[in-house]
């Protein structure tokens, strides 16, 4: 999995939730692509630029349902509305499967 940008918190946490299989770094090509608190504009230029590539979204679990509606609509696979490592990587592996994959999560 790479992560790149996005909230190093999180990241790490993450990484340590995730399948050792999976790579974690700063850089690279993707298998998904995690955005922490993006606007819907950032997840429309997300999914222009990479358009094969799952996009998971990350949200304060006090999002309204309308902002979850919003980024779904701008082309998030799924959003989480929640920073929590263990619920994340669940909705990855929903995502992607177990096998080793590479995640950019991006601010």
């Amino acid at each position: 999995m790479t992560v790149q940008g996005g909230d190093d918190l999180v990241s790490a946490e993450l990484a340590a939730t995730l399948p050792h299989s999976w790579r974690v770094s700063r850089r690279g090509f993707a298998d998904a692509i995690v955005l922490v608190r993006p606007s819907s504009e950032r997840v429309r230029r997300t999914r222009a630029e990479y358009p094969a590539t799952p996009i998971l979204v990350l949200m304060d679990a006090a999002a309204p349902a309308s902002d979850v509606v919003a980024l779904l609509d701008a082309g998030a696979n799924a959003c989480v509305r929640d920073t929590r490592p263990d619920l994340i990587g669940d909705e990855l592996r929903v995502i992607n499967g177990n096998r080793p994959r590479r995640l950019v999560g991006a601010a």
